[in-house]
């Protein structure tokens, strides 16, 4: 093949660009409608209504009958039922309902579905949102229009059976996993370029590990050769050497482009028509079906995204239950019934053996962490998660939360009506749901 022959094949791809005519795919959203049982000759929304009203009376027994319970899952009820959201409830309810009734373990909840009491009521989670100051406009907005979002903790094993349930029950041709696009980045396009224009590798190399990478990212090559460059002596080679400017130039066009693609490690698509009239579909390297559209992409043409999660944590908690009944003929008590005020428990996680500990494991940084705060209650074990992250470590607030919590500082309220929504943290903002809070109560919204 001659470089003309390249060159006209290129030239080729935009003339059958140019012929394409204008078309729109986005769409609102294509929720599938949840198949109602036999007999029940009442509306999908009459249907959601009656199993969400009886699973909540079935969470919390009498305390149904107390106004903040029932008017609030009135409230919720209302407001899905009007944005069409019925069938989406109704969908997730089921999958989590086979996966319990067939002995595939389930997480309590994650992210902010947990502050749903429609959610609680249907099982989907097991958090109480009402005893735990949770918002539901944390999980909906009723001003927004897009979709909710429920992800989902299943073991390792039990999240292929029960893909395999959904799959079954709504149509092979409307069910897919989602595609994962890995990008180019700036140190990985610089050794790629470098292969193929022949500069030897440990050249290519040397120049790629003057990137320098922040919180997982490497720096863009257009800042590497910026007056303000990180790191000089890539701007020095940049500017001295033609063959070193050639590589950054050419790797500079390819950054940030797809090298390889995958299979995402929760999303699945469950579609209202056959999917192959929505989006183009591929399979993966395990001859699942994928969809050739990425995440980001799937909610605009009107897909319903759920996530499933195999969670290598329940598989270890299975596996343990298994375990102990084999050898001690004892069976553990399941992960929900568990006392969130055991004080072996709380000693234990303060000396630092974290190991296996469900996101408490995630770094060694965190380890330290938790032996400086000493939890003694699950709600300072779920205040240090969501401060663990880039923004509150650099402000310093994890030292000013343990500090606080020690008597080593003051716990300080910028305002009197801060206290009632800060005082468990002490008078530290760590949830968005506290920010949420704060702007109703001292801004009216």
């Amino acid at each position: 093949i001659t470089r003309s022959d390249i060159a006209g094949s290129l030239e080729n791809t935009l003339e059958v660009a140019s012929k394409v005519e204008d078309y729109n795919i986005l769409s609102a959203p294509r929720i599938p409608t949840y198949p109602l049982p036999d007999g029940f000759d009442e509306s999908i929304e009459d249907y959601f209504r009656e199993t969400a009203r009886a699973g909540l009376k079935e969470q919390i027994g009498d305390q149904y009958e107390l106004a903040h319970y029932e008017d609030r899952l009135e409230y919720e009820l209302q407001l899905l039922i009007d944005k069409g959201f019925a069938s989406y409830f109704l969908i997730v309810w089921d999958y989590i309902r086979y996966a319990r009734e067939n002995g595939i373990s389930v997480g309590p909840g994650r992210g902010s579905a947990c502050g749903s009491l429609v959610a609680y009521g249907l099982r989907i989670t097991e958090i109480d949102p009402v005893k735990h100051d949770l918002l539901f406009e944390r999980f909906l907005n009723p001003e927004r229009t897009s979709l909710p979002d429920i992800d989902t903790d299943f073991s390792m094993d039990g999240r292929e059976r029960v893909i395999r349930y959904v799959t079954g029950k709504y149509g092979e041709d409307r069910v897919a996993q989602i595609i994962t696009f890995n990008r180019l980045s700036s140190k990985s396009v610089l050794r790629d370029c470098a292969r193929v224009t022949g500069i030897p590798y440990a050249e290519a190399d040397k120049v790629s590990k003057l990137v320098p990478v922040a919180r997982g990212k490497a720096t863009k090559l257009e800042a590497m050769i910026s007056d303000g460059s990180p790191s000089p002596e890539f701007k020095n080679l940049y500017e001295t050497e033609p063959k070193m400017r050639d590589l950054v130039d050419v790797s500079m066009i390819l950054e940030g482009t797809n090298r390889n693609s995958g299979v995402h490690a929760a999303g699945v698509v469950i579609g209202a028509e056959p999917l192959n009239t929505i989006v183009p579909l591929a399979r993966g390297k395990n001859n699942e079906v994928v969809t050739q559209y990425a995440m980001e992409e799937l909610e605009d043409v009107g897909l319903l995204k759920m996530d499933f999660l195999g969670l290598r944590n329940l598989s270890i908690i299975d596996s343990t239950r298994e375990y102990v009944a084999k050898k001690n003929g004892e069976q553990l008590p399941i992960l929900q019934d568990l006392s969130f005020s055991d004080k072996r428990t709380y000693d234990l996680l303060s000396t630092g053996k974290v190991d296996g500990v469900f996101q408490l494991d995630a770094s060694g940084g965190m380890q330290e962490i938790v032996k400086k705060l000493g939890p003694n209650s699950i709600s300072d074990i779920s205040s240090i998660l969501a401060l663990y992250r880039p923004g509150p470590l650099d402000a310093g607030l994890v030292d000013t939360f343990i500090d606080r919590k020690h008597g080593r500082e003051p716990v300080q309220f910028e305002h009197p009506l801060l206290a009632s929504i800060l005082h468990e943290t002490y008078g530290v903002l760590v949830y968005q749901e506290q920010i949420m809070q704060v702007a109703r109560d001292l801004a009216g919204y």
